[in-house]
């Protein structure tokens, strides 16, 4: 039987998963479109959005399915029910876009010189591959480690934490690099790529802040909350209603800076005409007045 506080996290998880639906592909066509950014970078925002796109499908199938049946399908007694809910929960915790965001500033914040002439379509199917590998390790190491299994969930936040804090150093460092540049001669590619580092970076923050906190959030309730009273699949239910409002203030903060606003205020500007006013002047009085001053002027 579904628990009342499974059925609240479901709605609330829902609720934003639904606008993420109609808004992620919007900024994906947009991130697409926009040749003025460099490739890695529009290319790199370009599969954090598929990504969050891959989780938000996830969180509407399990939600959908934990209504339907009015269950738990972890503790369900039908096996397709169970192999559904596992397979999707499964790829759902596999997909974490920390890892790429902070690994693709690395190379580009050590290689600033001359990342802006790089193009590899190999390096970004290549980041995306291992990102997905390493979230399939991490679920999978408890399979024969029992010590992983038990403390998966604290490791990971370690990991996500120090993510994190790199990123702020990562940030920290781009922006020392841009004061100091600002005051020497440094070649203009260098000065392009530290900038596009520093505005990466600082988009998709929300989106780092709203992992790792969800994350440090549910992790403490998993600790310190009774079991008897809290089941852990609830618990980790309300951590997708977390992890979809962060990925929300993510794309509106994207499409506040990059698409919506600002497309909007260009077609609804409006157009204000100066209505200029000439005096008429008499040229023939004009003309005959500069004659007789030029005439007086030799006599």
């Amino acid at each position: 039987m579904l628990t009342i506080y499974m059925l609240i996290g479901c709605i609330l998880s829902l609720m934003p998963a639904i606008i993420l639906i109609f808004l992620l592909p919007r900024c994906f066509l947009f991130c697409l479109r926009k040749k003025s950014w460099h490739f890695y970078y529009r290319n790199h925002l370009a599969i954090v959005l598929i990504t969050v796109y891959g989780q938000v499908i996830c969180c509407i199938l399990l939600n959908l399915q934990i209504i339907i049946f009015n269950e738990i399908p972890f503790y369900s007694d039908n096996v397709n029910v169970k192999l559904f809910y596992d397979i999707v929960r499964y790829f759902q915790q596999t997909i974490n876009s920390i890892l790429r965001n902070v690994i693709e500033r690395y190379v580009a914040t050590k290689q600033r010189q001359s990342y802006e002439g790089k193009r590899s379509w190999g390096l970004i199917f290549g980041l995306f591959v291992f990102e997905y590998l390493c979230g399939m390790a991490v679920k999978g190491i408890g399979l024969f480690w029992l010590f992983w299994n038990n403390n998966m969930y604290r490791l990971s936040l370690g990991i996500d934490i120090a993510l994190c804090l790199y990123g702020f150093y990562l940030l920290s460092l781009n922006t020392k690099l841009s004061k100091i540049n600002s005051t020497i001669n440094v070649d203009l590619s260098e000065k392009y790529q530290i900038n596009e580092n520093i505005r990466l970076i600082k988009l998709a923050m929300p989106l780092v802040f709203g992992f790792v906190g969800s994350n440090v959030i549910i992790n403490a309730c998993l600790e310190l909350m009774p079991k008897q009273y809290f089941d852990v699949q609830t618990i980790l239910a309300w951590n997708y209603v977390l992890l979809n409002n962060a990925d929300l203030i993510f794309c509106v903060n994207f499409g506040m800076n990059n698409l919506m606003f600002n497309c909007t205020k260009i077609k609804t500007k409006k157009v204000v005409q100066v209505q200029s006013v000439v005096k008429n002047s008499n040229v023939v009085g004009d003309q005959q007045t500069y004659f007789q001053i030029f005439n007086n002027s030799w006599k």
